[in-house]
């Protein structure tokens, strides 16, 4: 297998890593992350709301297709 690598392309040892975690994930993804699950659970709640109000498919199913425009 061989020696795991560093973000910065250096060897690292298993005595270097051992009870340590590499930071290799930033502070740049977890806003990702944090940001992705917002986005998200707005996207899974916000149809039944939608549909809910509108009342027929006709008129659900057009503002799905405006939607996607």
């Amino acid at each position: 297998m061989g020696i795991p690598a560093a973000p910065s392309g250096t060897p690292v040892r298993s005595s270097q890593t051992k009870g340590h975690l590499l930071r290799i994930l930033g502070v740049g993804f977890g806003i990702a992350v944090i940001v992705g699950e917002t986005i998200a659970s707005g996207i899974l709640r916000t149809p039944g709301e939608v549909a809910g109000h509108l009342g027929s498919y006709g008129m659900i199913l057009a503002v799905w297709i405006l939607g996607g425009l």
